[in-house]
């Protein structure tokens, strides 16, 4: 077996592997203390924007006075203000999170590359190497940035939607909420599949990036051993299964996105 061919992970999860981040993320602990205050006024704002629409169709449209228009707008515009500042400090705070986290992994890993012994360079291609370094690393990173924040966003916003429904009606609040763990479950269950074929993905691209590598420092090799048929076989059976998982991919993602997600409405009047 390559010295390459990494461990295969099968966990959805593993605490174990992210406490191994912990180092890198102390020195941004401050940038994500203030990203979660950033994402609450955000999910607040967003959940409180539909019970101002309501407010508005009750005592203004259905009404037909415009008695207290001015303090409602207002308040309207100072909320629409909010969820504009904090959606803007979120992204940059995000933003640096994003890329002084990958230069922190980036460089850590140049160093522990150099303290490699030269065996491990002599099974290893460099393609690959390359492809992890980078990619990998960006993808650590924009997770952390992003995706956390999005799931922090999307939990906060779910709560106070929630508490907004059980406020204003509570029996309509508890049919929907008794709909939620069918829907958990079900995206439960593409996340695991969108998560499997990732890691494939990745792991192929990885392979093929250290292909093309071998394919051209070593050109004068191939041909002087003839070898041009069997590399160009292999090099096609590496992208042909890489391109299965890539579609397998799309597949469950599309899936995924027929549910609906995130911005998701009810409006009660």
């Amino acid at each position: 077996m390559p010295a390459y061919d990494e461990q295969e992970y099968t966990k959805s999860f593993d605490i174990k592997i992210w406490k191994r981040l912990g180092p890198y993320l102390r020195p941004r602990r401050r940038a994500f203390v203030l990203l979660i205050v950033l994402n609450l006024l955000t999910a607040l704002v967003d959940a409180a924007l539909p019970l101002f629409q309501r407010y508005a169709v009750a005592h203004f449209i259905e009404a037909g006075t415009l008695s207290g228009l001015w303090p409602f707008a207002i308040a309207y515009f100072a909320a629409i203000l909010m969820q504009s500042l904090s959606v803007m400090g979120f992204g940059n705070v995000s933003m640096g999170i994003e890329m002084y986290l990958g230069r922190d992994l980036r460089r850590r890993l140049f160093t522990h590359l150099q303290e490699l012994s030269f065996s491990f360079y002599n099974v290893t291609p460099v393609g690959y190497l390359i492809s992890r370094v980078m990619n990998d690393t960006n993808r650590i990173a924009g997770m952390l940035a992003w995706n956390l924040a999005d799931m922090l966003w999307a939990l906060c916003y779910l709560i106070f939607v929630f508490i907004s429904m059980l406020l204003l009606n509570w029996k309509l609040a508890i049919v929907v909420i008794l709909v939620v763990p069918v829907v958990a479950l079900l995206t439960a269950y593409f996340q695991n599949r969108i998560l499997h074929w990732n890691r494939r993905v990745r792991k192929l691209s990885s392979r093929i990036t250290g292909a093309f590598n071998e394919g051209i420092m070593g050109a004068k090799t191939s041909k002087t051993l003839v070898i041009e048929g069997a590399n160009d076989k292999e090099f096609e059976d590496l992208t042909g299964g890489g391109a299965f998982s890539c579609l397998a991919r799309v597949l469950f993602r599309r899936s995924n996105r027929a549910w609906p997600r995130r911005k998701s409405k009810v409006y009660l009047r």
